[in-house]
This record gives structure tokens, C-alpha cells and sequence, in this order.
């Protein structure tokens, strides 16, 4: 399952590869759950470290790899961006009928409740939970797969 789907189209979104990379933004949202602090306005908590929300839109999270599976370096150019509290674009990058090639960007929202993180897109909604986020590393799950990000292309 590819977080970023191979072919995306503002009018046709592959249903299999947009579940997955939803289940993956869904995943980074639960990350943000697990990683709030008691401190209700988002702001850095007592140790100067920054809170799950500021990691997550701290610049975009490109694919690096996934279990089981992998993506191929243009696929690897495909990102996830969080722009708010609510707000995310989907970049999706595909080589399968020859060059590297952007698909397009898909624009979603999220829900984050509790250990949930729900993702809504045209074809419907994907749920994925957040292992760990880092400044320079995001690890989700959704159903079978683990899905690690990073803030390197490529």
C-alpha cells in the first residue's frame, strides 16, 4: 500500500492508494495525539522540546519507506504537508508509465481524537495511528503497513 498515490487525479483518485496514504496522514495525526502536552495553546511545553502539532507542520513529510514493501526514488518525492490544525495537501508522484511525473496535489482535512487521526478525502475517510514523530522523522501505521517519513526528497 502506497501512501502517495501512483494515480492521482483531481477527478479520479485511486481508492486503494489514496486508503493507504490516508491511513498514513492518519497515523501522523495520532502522533500528534500521543504527543501533546497538558499545554492547551501548542506552544513548546516546559523542556524548550516542540509539541506534536509544531513537528507535524514544521515543513512537508516525504515517503522514505514503508513496510511491508517499498517506494521506488520517485515515489519518494511524494510528500504530506499540514498546514493547521485541520488542513492538509497530499503531493503524489508516480513513474509507472515512464518518467517521474507529479500526479497532482490533493487537498484534505483531518479529525484527531484521542489515538485516532480520521483523514477525509473525496472517496472517503482513512484512520491511521502515529508510532513516533521527530524533527526530522515521522513513523505511522495503517492496517498492515508502517510508513516512515522524512523531511529529505528523494
Amino acid at each position: 500500500m502506497a501512501l502517495l498515490p501512483k494515480e492521482l487525479s483531481k477527478n479520479n483518485i485511486n481508492k486503494k492508494h489514496m486508503k493507504t496514504f490516508i491511513k498514513l496522514s492518519v497515523s501522523i495525526t495520532l502522533l500528534f495525539a500521543f504527543g501533546c502536552s497538558n499545554n492547551d495553546d501548542g506552544n513548546s511545553n516546559d523542556g524548550g522540546e516542540q509539541s506534536t502539532l509544531e513537528l507535524l507542520v514544521s515543513g512537508r513529510w516525504y515517503q522514505e519507506s514503508k513496510t511491508p514493501g517499498s517506494f521506488s526514488t520517485c515515489e519518494k518525492s511524494s510528500y504530506i504537508e499540514f498546514s493547521n490544525e485541520t488542513d492538509i495537501a497530499l503531493h503524489f508522484y508516480n513513474d509507472d508509465s515512464g518518467p517521474c511525473e507529479s500526479e497532482g496535489v490533493v487537498n484534505a482535512n483531518y479529525n484527531l481524537s484521542g489515538n485516532t487521526l480520521e483523514i477525509n478525502v473525496p472517496d472517503g475517510t482513512v484512520t491511521a495511528n502515529i508510532v513516533s514523530i521527530s524533527e526530522d522523522e515521522l513513523i505511522v501505521t495503517a492496517e498492515d503497513e508502517t510508513v516512515v517519513f522524512d523531511k529529505t526528497e528523494g
